[in-house]
């Protein structure tokens, strides 16, 4: 177990509160060559049989494989096919995973199948955590102006009674990882509060489309724009009173299943699942193949990484 979540990248593989036990090999990488390289010097000094690679390990490393376990301290958008067939059947694969809707992950505990035929791991999530993201699953994001280049004028308006706390309830509320669940290629940013009134803007990740709700203290209504070819304050806000009609159930409940068929998100059990796919990325292509979102920066708009995180953070100390 980590003895610090919040230590530096090259103290990761390294930092154990008890010596390792002779169960087998075991591996760990790191993308840097100089992080790996300090990695592998303190693993050394401390005498932990760890072998240590560079690279990313979007790809696993097959020379090792098969894996009892794969455990990922990055989070991820999609489960790596490479991963799930690196690992032996009724092998478990630990991995922060989430949306682009939001920062925020929750960790999946997957077994994979005994199926020889076709690969695939399924299991719950277990908590609330946010991670950096994987390099190669970082999301390009155009920019606001891209989407609404002219304000909210000439956009569908409407309202809703919505409250703002659904937003703000904190990093690890339940309620927006669902709403992340719910409604594919969307991300959101939740703006400041001035004077009483703060906006909450959505945007689609494969087109243009785009709503905001603007939150007013002391008002009954908020007032609702969207504009493009989907209207995502209606598919927020269905997905927010599926989340309420089947009972708020926490991370706990929902699960996750990966396959050469990319995956598919569910709630108490894979039986009725739907698809959470993430955008652009096939879960069995290259490096040199992934394209990341479709939406790129044009001239002078600046592109950010959405999701990505400098540190892991979590909500409380805990084990995998």
């Amino acid at each position: 177990m980590l003895r610090d979540p919040d230590q530096q990248p090259r103290e990761v593989a390294a930092r154990v509160e008890e010596p390792i036990a002779p169960i087998g090999e075991l591996w760990t990488g790191q993308r840097l060559s100089v992080l790996a390289a300090a990695a592998r010097s303190a693993l050394e000094r401390a005498r932990l049989p760890v072998t240590v690679i560079t690279g990313d390990r979007f790809e696993g490393y097959e020379k090792g494989a098969p894996y009892d376990r794969v455990i990922a301290t990055v989070g991820v958008r999609e489960v790596p096919l490479a991963w799930v067939e690196q690992t032996s059947p009724g092998g478990v694969i630990v991995a922060p995973w989430g949306t682009h809707f939001s920062n925020q992950d929750a960790v999946a505990r997957l077994t994979v199948s005994d199926d020889s035929i076709s690969a695939s791991a399924s299991g719950h999530f277990t908590g609330p955590v946010e991670f950096m993201k994987l390099r190669s699953q970082r999301l390009p994001f155009a920019g606001h102006n891209t989407y609404v280049p002219s304000g909210v004028q000439g956009a569908e308006t409407s309202s809703t009674a919505l409250p703002e706390g659904v937003f703000t309830g904190g990093a690890f509320d339940t309620a927006v990882f669902a709403i992340g669940l719910r409604v594919p290629r969307c991300t959101h940013s939740v703006a400041p509060k001035r004077e009483g009134a703060r906006p909450v803007w959505f945007y689609g990740l494969d087109d243009t489309s785009w709503a905001c709700a603007f939150f007013r203290d002391g008002r009954p209504g908020t007032t609702v724009h969207q504009s493009g070819p989907r209207r995502l304050w209606d598919e927020v806000e269905s997905a927010y009173v599926w989340w309420e009609g089947v009972g708020r159930p926490g991370h706990e409940r929902f699960g996750l299943t990966a396959d050469a068929e990319g995956q598919t998100a569910w709630l108490d059990g894979p039986g009725e699942s739907w698809s959470v796919q993430a955008l652009g990325i096939d879960p069995g292509c290259s490096m040199g193949d992934r394209t990341g979102a479709p939406v790129r920066p044009q001239s002078g708009v600046s592109a950010g990484a959405v999701g990505s995180r400098l540190a892991a953070k979590v909500p409380r100390p805990g084990t995998v």
